[in-house]
């Protein structure tokens, strides 16, 4: 019973991580489009917003990738 308790928790430690760099990724990209039209995209500021919009989309992908193992690994966790 406590390994299920335990395996429940990560799975749904890996969907808030999810959700969390998913949101922070919008948000990094609404700034960034509001940015671009008033600096430009050469801008150093603007350029550093484009890579950590990118770089949190590429750790919701990582997430996804984790919640998969787990329910691949224990199939009985399912999506919460």
């Amino acid at each position: 019973m406590k390994n299920e308790y335990l395996k429940t928790l990560w799975v749904l430690r890996f969907e808030k991580q999810r959700k969390n760099e998913e949101e922070a990724a919008w948000k990094y990209q609404e700034l960034y489009d509001q940015c671009v039209q008033g600096l430009g995209v050469e801008d150093e500021a603007v350029k550093l917003l484009q890579q950590l919009s990118k770089e949190e989309r590429q750790h919701a992908g990582l997430t996804d990738e984790l919640i998969h193992i787990a329910q691949r690994n224990h199939p009985e966790i399912g999506i919460m």
